[in-house]
């Protein structure tokens, strides 16, 4: 079975920053650099200073490769379009100062999005249980 397109660029990516977490600090940060900089105008690219460089490296390269404990990713046709699903589930590693100045801490809205999933899966069954019952 052939995996789609999305999931080949997911394994790409992984791989890529497998090599470049071993290979951050010796002089092989210049395949690195040029991963990524290949995507943006040369003219940019070339203005940076090594410090600049070196700390993009870093930044980078110290980042883990996202593990989930469920992850599914499928791609599906619908007429003549296709659209994807991505389901990932996993421990939550980020402070709770980083939720909230992203705003994915609001009590508020929790309370309305848990509301609404509950009346959701609920109240469909309460109606057939009054339809056949």
């Amino acid at each position: 079975m052939q995996a789609t397109p999305a999931a080949q660029a997911v394994h790409k990516a992984r791989d890529f920053k497998q090599v470049s977490r071993t290979s951050a600090n010796s002089n092989s940060n210049n395949s690195f650099l040029d991963y990524y900089f290949r995507r943006i105008d040369p003219r940019i690219a070339d203005s940076f200073n090594e410090e600049q460089r070196t700390a993009i490296t870093t930044m980078f390269s110290n980042r883990e490769a996202a593990v989930h404990a469920v992850e599914i990713r499928r791609s599906f046709p619908f007429g003549r379009k296709r659209f994807y699903l991505t389901f990932l589930l996993g421990r939550e590693r980020r402070s709770y100062e980083r939720l909230g100045r992203s705003g994915e801490l609001s009590q508020g809205f929790n309370l309305f999005l848990y509301g609404g999933v509950i009346t959701a899966w609920i109240l469909p069954g309460i109606l057939l249980a009054q339809l056949f019952g």
